[in-house]
């Protein structure tokens, strides 16, 4: 997977000091990576990022039709890459959760996608949906009030049934698609270090949302942040 222009890399890039005011609920303790920097409110023509995103978000009512194949493209081809990023000789103490989106289950608006992803990044890597959202949000454009941390946390279960006895890494990564507010991470990092306090937690996501200067941060796509 090689993209070109300067809002792509096909090497994971950590967050720092720079990047950090961008994601309101972050601080230096939280460590993040990503590979681009998307555009809000620009086609998936304006980079090669906002074209990733826009494939991996491609809802779950467009499967059947001509748009479907890209997603799942996508979805191989950004596993690939961040299998490629990974040191496999440490696979063993990695668990990779995927962050549940803004629908449960068994909602008919569910996407699967980070999931999915998760799986196409190696078999070797032990990938286990250990939270779920447990009540449908309202998509970000459509509500007065972006949940916080806390309010993103009592809407998530932590399946104890996933682990079932199987150990789990001493290194989680929580795995992503857009870093919007950090919202969602600290929320989700927060529950798994309440059931692993030993273990690190970091973020890997496909692309970090590039502010655009004062514009409002709730005049966002449907995201699940």
């Amino acid at each position: 997977m090689t993209k070109s222009d300067e809002s792509w890399s096909n090497k994971l890039r950590q967050i720092g000091d720079i990047e950090r005011p961008d994601h309101s609920y972050l601080t230096p303790k939280h460590t993040c990576y990503f590979f681009g920097e998307y555009t809000a409110r620009k086609s998936w023509k304006h980079s090669a990022t906002n074209g990733i995103i826009n494939n991996l978000k491609k809802s779950p009512k467009t499967r059947g039709t001509g748009q479907w194949k890209y997603k799942v493209r996508t979805i191989q081809q950004v596993g690939q890459l961040i299998c490629d990023n990974l040191k496999l000789d440490a696979l063993s103490q990695v668990t990779l959760v995927p962050a549940p989106p803004s629908k449960p289950p068994d909602h008919p608006d569910y996407d699967d996608r980070i999931l999915r992803l998760a799986n196409a990044i190696n078999k070797k890597l032990d990938a286990r949906p250990l939270l779920e959202t447990t009540h449908a949000r309202e998509p970000a454009h459509q509500s007065e009030d972006r949940p916080g941390p806390d309010a993103l946390a009592a809407g998530i279960r932590f399946c104890e049934e996933q682990v079932a006895g199987n150990q789990v890494g001493t290194q989680i990564i929580l795995l992503d698609d857009v870093l919007v507010t950090g919202a969602t991470f600290v929320a989700c990092r927060r529950i798994l270090l309440s059931r692993f306090p030993n273990a690190t937690v970091f973020g890997v996501f496909v692309a970090r949302r590039v502010p655009e200067g004062a514009l409002p941060e709730d005049d966002f796509d449907d995201w699940d942040f």
